[in-house]
């Protein structure tokens, strides 16, 4: 009895064995088959590249308009006529202005300088509009590598003030002249034969 059982036991054992391994070889031909379409397919493209949506570009306006009006306080003003007045001894002594062209922040602060050498007796003797656009700020040019009192009274006036000034130098007639050989298409401050300095004023910093 206990050996018929053992067979029959032996037997249900095997059946459950066949079964498993059909459906593993089912199985594993599924997925052979699954392989095989996916390596004949085509393979997919890469997404597209969404192309960023261009940003207008920033409005670029007036330079000067960007900078703060300039203007001097009345302490800047007395500072500046004390210097160049220099209790009479600078009286009628002449003053060349250059301005950058186009420019009406630039044109207004000549303008208000001009007046603070008027006030302190100096003859006015142009202000010329540059050929070339003039960098921010305040330039100061002597023509002469020794220039007279008077001339070193316009940069101790602009001290006195606290008023910057960008760039300044003397001998430039003969820098101009030298720079105009090297390149004739160079832009400067040509000056006149009579003239000791040059006042040049740029846009607003």
């Amino acid at each position: 009895m206990k050996s018929s059982i053992l067979g029959v036991i032996a037997v249900v054992m095997a059946a459950l064995a066949v079964w498993y391994i059909t459906q593993l070889q089912t199985q594993i031909a599924d997925l052979q088959s699954q392989l095989a379409a996916a390596q004949a397919a085509p393979p997919a493209p890469p997404p597209t590249a969404v192309a960023a949506k261009p940003q207008p570009a920033a409005r670029v306006g007036n330079a000067a308009a960007a900078g703060k009006a300039r203007s001097l306080s009345i302490g800047e003003r007395a500072a500046m006529v004390s210097e160049l007045s220099a209790g009479g001894a600078h009286a009628g002594r002449p003053v060349w202005f250059t301005t950058t062209p186009g420019n009406a922040e630039a044109a207004k602060f000549q303008k208000l300088l001009q007046s603070v050498f008027e006030e302190a007796g100096w003859e006015i003797k142009g202000n010329r509009g540059s050929s070339f656009p003039i960098k921010a700020g305040i330039y100061f040019f002597a023509a002469d590598l020794e220039p007279p009192d008077y001339v070193r009274a316009v940069s101790a006036a602009f001290e006195a003030a606290g008023v910057p000034i960008a760039s300044s130098g003397n001998g430039y007639r003969d820098y101009y002249a030298e720079r105009k050989a090297e390149d004739p298409n160079w832009r400067g401050f040509e000056m006149t034969e009579n003239q000791s300095f040059v006042l040049a004023i740029g846009r607003a910093p």
